[in-house]
């Protein structure tokens, strides 16, 4: 694969910034683990995608 091939990751991934919202004992554990729940889906998207 050639450099010219390669597609640059913030086309695909944005380059914005995530920020939680801070709780008691840290961040709100529910909005980390929806945030980290859509990055395995689109991670398991983009592999589907590519082995297509």
């Amino acid at each position: 694969m050639s450099n010219k091939e390669l597609v640059d990751r913030n086309q695909i991934l944005g380059n914005s910034k995530v920020e939680f919202d801070k709780a008691l004992r840290g961040y709100d554990v529910n909005q980390v683990d929806e945030y980290i729940a859509n990055i395995i889906k689109s991670q398991r998207n983009a592999s589907e995608n590519f082995d297509s």
